[in-house]
């Protein structure tokens, strides 16, 4: 629990004397939840906590880039290679599809994000060259499928952001675990940042529960004729917090994860 003696003088050193890069952001007055937070990612020097905001904001910087720019044709032709053409009809006729959301591990515990959300979104702002918006946030616990998986307690925020005057959200899980050693010891590229990352994945909406049953079972199949596919779950995930209903499929060989959801469960 909060102890008020143990508030990383290192770190709130640190952040008071920065007068440029990620800035001290009010990090000396966060509320006990905030240090309790770090003390379970054992985030308990400067460096350290420097090295992890610097890495989720490139990570999300990243991930809204990748949005703007998602083009599901062409992911699910990369995903499946030559196994595109025995997907179901609908699958493959894409002009409804869109990118719902991607998900991506944050380091940095979400008690942090939502006691600082305008200085990260202005730091976005800046990473983007464009306004960012926050316009909703949302948190609630994973699904038992998602903690069973990753053999930890996950909490999830949904981040609703406007950019470019467009509507995006991305998904925040916020694993209860240290930082991984690669993150931790290493000024990670972004993109080698997600080879650490278990659950990062792109959401594809499709129209209906029906449809994602129809896919996962297209997917059952597939993983049992083919070493390079694993499915996530073993049938589809309800979660009743945001309203989905999704399966997941992960290709092996790419490191690679497509979730396909439905969120019109009432």
């Amino acid at each position: 629990m909060y102890n008020p003696d143990h508030k990383m003088p290192a770190v709130t050193e640190y952040l008071s004397s920065q007068n440029k890069g990620i800035p001290e952001w009010g990090l000396t007055k966060i509320n006990a939840a905030c240090w309790d937070a770090l003390a379970q990612k054992d985030i308990n020097d400067p460096a350290l906590l420097r090295r992890v905001l610097y890495c989720d904001l490139a990570r999300m910087h990243y991930a809204l880039t990748q949005i703007l720019t998602f083009d599901v044709d062409q992911a699910l032709r990369k995903f499946f290679g030559q196994d595109f053409t025995n997907l179901p009809g609908f699958m493959k006729n894409n002009q409804t599809h869109r990118l719902n959301h991607m998900g991506l591990e944050t380091y940095t515990p979400l008690d942090l994000w939502l006691n600082q959300t305008g200085n990260w979104t202005l730091e976005l702002s800046e990473r983007m060259d464009s306004p960012v918006t926050l316009l909703q946030t949302t948190r609630f616990p994973s699904s038992q499928a998602l903690k069973n998986r990753v053999g930890a307690n996950v909490e999830i925020l949904c981040v609703w952001l406007e950019i470019e005057h467009r509507k995006l959200m991305m998904e925040l899980f916020d694993i209860a675990r240290p930082v991984p050693d690669p993150i931790r010891y290493n000024n990670l590229a972004v993109t080698d940042s997600f080879s650490q990352d278990i659950i990062w994945h792109y959401a594809i909406d499709v129209e209906s529960a029906t449809r994602v049953d129809e896919i996962h079972e297209h997917f059952l199949q597939l993983a049992l004729n083919r070493t390079d596919y694993r499915l996530a779950y073993a049938k589809p995930v309800i979660n009743r917090h945001d309203k989905s209903y999704h399966t997941k499929i992960i290709h092996q060989t790419l490191g690679m994860e497509l979730e396909f959801a439905t969120h019109t469960l009432v």
